[in-house]
């Protein structure tokens, strides 16, 4: 995906989120969720598993492709978003 485009269509998104609470950008996760629709994984659920991905990571803009500086312990070693926070984004 170029990245202008991936830039212009997340900026349609509004972003309620609190701020301090935030982990992944609009963008991130547009370009995770397209990403993935680009290798065939169209269901949410897969992105369980494509989550700790590091080359995925990568083409996403995460800059800790390894997920080793996420804040919940439980996430540590997936650098990228989960099914439910992707799912909040498409609400």
């Amino acid at each position: 995906m170029k990245q202008h485009l991936v830039g212009d269509f997340a900026g349609c998104f509004i972003d309620h989120r609190d701020p301090g609470s935030i982990e992944f950008t609009v963008e991130e996760l547009v370009r995770q969720r397209g990403f993935g629709w680009a290798l065939g994984y169209e269901d949410l659920n897969d992105h369980d598993k494509l989550r700790v991905d590091p080359l995925l990571a990568l083409w996403c803009g995460r800059a800790d492709v390894t997920g080793e500086d996420r804040r919940c312990a439980a996430d540590k070693g997936k650098p990228l978003a989960g099914k439910s926070t992707l799912h909040r984004l498409e609400l």
